[in-house]
């Protein structure tokens, strides 16, 4: 064994994941596809999604794969994803354990709230079997949309990439990586699982137009215009995610160059930026100390800093900012309810 066999194996040896998943379509190939590969010899002429988990699964062994189902409930035929769930797990060799977890949300709940709720779940379970990594079954539909829903919400040229970019510790293996060009969408994972005859459940919720996320994928429906267009967007969010690291260096120095005291900051500085610098500022430190940021609160924050007297103080949700004299003002973070 070389050196870095050796390292592969070392590594393997503490890859162990939590695979998410829902019973629908994105997760049960991901299900197939991962408990697959993890058994069986590389496929010699692999399709693209095959090629895809084969790589990437040489770049992130997993030495141990378990499953989680999260039952928000708010739906009476979640029976029918654990079935779908579990006709996976009979075709693989090995088979992985499913831990359902059952949440009981309210009726009237929000899309960020029950993906609050639901993460906050899934961590849970990974420290509780100390799972390492957590694997999600996001695409690049998923991308597109979350981009399109966050510009929508004004937070920013970070929440344009917010998806695409991966945590140290959640790993999207049908996001590339390694490989920008190679897009992953909806209408892949359907022909694959025909291909392989997967049956899956759809959520009942899915089809609500009372989400945004459904009613920009209706309008998102696959046709050769789309997919055009698909791809430009999904260039110009790869374009700035590679940028991401650079741009958040860049803000931090910023950060730096406002303070004149232990978090306070200079309102006379910051009138001497361009607004779009100063918009990208109050983001980032409304981010970090806030709990809800969107376009219309940057504006609102950026209006008050550089407008009002003394002794001023405006209340945002999650924060507040105080004008402290004519030179400073700071954040003060809110206690969350």
């Amino acid at each position: 064994m070389n050196k870095k066999e050796e390292q592969n194996f070392a590594n393997t040896k503490e890859n162990t994941a939590l695979l998410a998943i829902s019973g629908g379509l994105d997760s049960i190939c991901l299900l197939y596809l991962l408990g697959s590969s993890l058994t069986k010899e590389p496929v010699k002429n692999p399709s693209k999604l095959e090629g895809l988990i084969q790589n990437f699964l040489k770049e992130h062994p997993i030495s141990k794969l378990e499953l989680a189902y999260i039952d928000h409930g708010q739906r009476d035929d979640t029976n029918q994803d654990i079935q779908a769930i579990e006709q996976v797990i009979q075709k693989l060799d090995v088979k992985p354990s499913l831990h359902t977890i059952q949440l009981n949300l309210p009726e009237k709940t929000s899309e960020e709230f029950a993906r609050n709720a639901r993460y906050q779940a899934l961590r849970d379970l990974q420290k509780e079997y100390k799972l390492k990594y957590l694997i999600t079954a996001h695409h690049s539909d998923d991308v597109i949309e979350t981009a399109l829903i966050n510009l929508s919400r004004g937070t920013g040229p970070k929440g344009l990439y917010s998806l695409s970019h991966q945590p140290k510790d959640i790993w999207r293996p049908l996001i590339s990586q390694t490989n920008s060009k190679l897009y992953i969408f909806k209408n892949d994972l359907i022909d694959y699982a025909l291909k392989k005859r997967l049956n899956w459940h759809e959520d009942s919720t899915n089809s609500s137009p009372q989400y945004l996320r459904n009613r920009l994928r209706l309008k998102l429906k696959t046709t050769e215009q789309t997919t055009n267009l698909k791809h430009k967007m999904l260039t110009i969010i790869s374009e700035l995610s590679s940028n991401r690291a650079e741009t958040e260096e860049l803000l931090q120095q910023l950060d730096l160059s406002l303070q004149s005291g232990k978090n306070l900051y200079s309102r006379q500085i910051l009138k001497q930026l361009t607004s779009d610098v100063q918009k990208s500022f109050l983001h980032l430190k409304l981010s970090q100390v806030g709990f809800d940021v969107n376009k219309k609160s940057v504006q609102l924050a950026l209006d008050f800093i550089l407008t009002k007297q003394k002794g001023k103080v405006l209340q945002l949700k999650g924060c507040e900012i105080h004008i402290l004299n004519k030179e400073t003002f700071c954040f003060v973070p809110l206690l969350k309810k």
